[in-house]
């Protein structure tokens, strides 16, 4: 298709223009995206060029900026931009300073109190495992001790019977 000659057609009525574009065949929808293209080559493009227009953009950049800046002055605190108009900073208000204050805050005592959490939970292991530890110790002592002295006793016993 990029080597043949486009073809000009011309509609002198509204039928002829259904019968043309109405259909939904890839012929028909490739001539219905021609006929839109350069309607818009032709009528749209020359109008959207126009200072008018350019003027128009402008404004109404202006007037969304302008209107971004009063809601985020209203609802958050007040803006400043640079020298090419983006926000460069932003002072929080009172309101907004408090909540994100209050949710800094609640956050860091979660976290706070997690971990708390997490190292109370490890020393007490830690502190069964020892005390347990040194309980079976001193337990397994004593009862070798008295095994011992009983021992010893009852040798005793059996020298002084026999004597």
């Amino acid at each position: 298709m990029n080597n043949q000659k486009p073809i000009t057609i011309q509609i002198n009525s509204v039928e002829a223009l259904e019968r043309l574009i109405g259909g939904n065949t890839q012929a028909e929808i490739d001539i219905r995206n021609s006929v839109v293209q350069t309607f818009a080559t032709r009528h749209l493009k020359a109008v959207a060029n126009t200072d008018h227009i350019a003027q128009l953009a402008k404004n109404l950049s202006t007037a969304v900026k302008t209107s971004a800046d009063d809601l985020i002055q209203a609802q958050v605190g007040e803006v400043k931009r640079n020298w090419s108009g983006f926000i460069e900073s932003v002072k929080l208000n009172s309101k907004v300073q408090a909540e994100i204050d209050g949710q800094v805050k609640q956050q860091a005592a979660n976290l706070v109190d997690a971990a708390i959490a997490v190292c109370t939970a490890e020393l007490r292991d830690g502190l069964e495992k020892r005390i347990s530890g040194a309980v079976k110790m001193r337990l397994d002592y004593e009862i070798g001790q008295e095994v011992k002295k009983q021992v010893s006793d009852a040798f005793r016993r059996a020298l002084e019977s026999k004597s």
